[in-house]
């Protein structure tokens, strides 16, 4: 049986066609003026209508009539379709309906919602929330490194990093944990499909557990950031934990939660979540439902003497993105979301 996922993602281009429509007025004005242009003219429509259009609401069947003027509708467009993205769309705030206590016996209508619609769409995240974290996970595993360090003791670990989106340098930017990078004799970064990158630079942020790797230049997918949290909302890790009896570092995924927003007994802000990590895990991306990333994983807190003592399991940390962005590590462009 089909799952709304497979679905959706064997008709792509028909959902960027819905979204390219429906945030017109937000991401594309010379198309917005089409389609008020088609769709006004359409025979049989109210002035109402009329005026609800010129104001960016539309349709669903001024959708269909604008596909049907511009001959893609091929053989038929499925109306269920069209209203599972819609609902999709507007469950995640990118559009809002009209009232329909106002407007009674109307089709529905919908309006971009300006500023945010535009933001995600620029970035490119707007599918990530049709989709959902499968979408992500094959949208920007690519962009999770593998980074292998060697200590001045000869002794062999794991991190991982990620790419993050920089605009004002030629080189592509990693982000990682300090301590996956200090101390180290080498360091080596690896691809999803195991290729090494040459390391240009290495910057390690004196007052934080971050560290940013300059790279060769990447054309892979990038991240974002979002530095406001929600408590309780779906996040995703992606990273190289170590996984006890295998014979590699592989990529894993963990699906989980925000918990709360802590400081430690340096005063460090931290992120509690509850998606499992393990060593290998340090420095991956802490990812929402956007496809932005919240935050770092960093340790487990954890006190021997209380898990002996009182059975306390150990809690998951990561470094929240507000954090990066007051790195005091070489200036990058980390365009993120308020």
């Amino acid at each position: 049986m089909l799952t709304e996922y497979h679905i959706l993602k064997t008709n792509e281009n028909l959902v960027d066609e819905i979204i390219f429509f429906f945030t017109s007025q937000a991401t594309n004005p010379t198309l917005f003026d089409d389609i008020k242009k088609v769709c006004i003219a359409k025979a049989n429509i109210r002035q109402t209508d009329k005026n609800l259009i010129n104001m960016g609401y539309l349709s669903g069947m001024d959708f269909l009539n604008y596909m049907s003027d511009k001959r893609k509708c091929g053989t038929g467009i499925d109306v269920r379709f069209v209203e599972i993205v819609l609902h999709q769309l507007t469950e995640n705030y990118i559009l809002t309906p009209l009232d329909s206590i106002l407007f009674r016996n109307k089709e529905q209508r919908y309006r971009a919602n300006g500023v945010f619609t535009s933001l995600l769409f620029e970035r490119d995240l707007i599918k990530n929330l049709i989709y959902g974290f499968k979408y992500i996970i094959d949208s920007y595993q690519k962009s999770v490194f593998k980074i292998e360090q060697t200590s001045k003791n000869d002794d062999k670990s794991i991190g991982t990093g990620f790419l993050i989106a920089d605009t004002n340098n030629e080189n592509s930017i990693i982000v990682t944990n300090k301590h996956v990078v200090a101390g180290r004799k080498e360091l080596k970064i690896y691809t999803f499909e195991d290729k090494e990158i040459k390391i240009e630079n290495i910057n390690e942020d004196e007052d934080r557990d971050i560290a940013l790797i300059e790279i060769e230049k990447l054309n892979d997918k990038t991240f974002y950031l979002n530095s406001n949290p929600e408590i309780l909302s779906e996040v995703l890790t992606i990273g190289y934990p170590s996984v006890p009896m295998t014979n590699n570092s592989y990529q894993l995924f963990h699906k989980g939660e925000i918990n709360s927003i802590v400081e430690d007994y340096h005063n460090n802000k931290l992120i509690i979540f509850s998606a499992k990590t393990s060593s290998g895990n340090s420095g991956s991306p802490i990812i929402d439902k956007t496809g932005l990333i919240v935050g770092i994983v960093t340790s487990e807190l954890f006190e021997k003497e209380s898990f002996q003592s009182k059975g306390k399991l150990p809690y998951y940390a990561g470094i929240p993105s507000a954090e990066i962005l007051k790195t005091t590590l070489k200036p990058c462009d980390l365009w993120y979301l308020k």
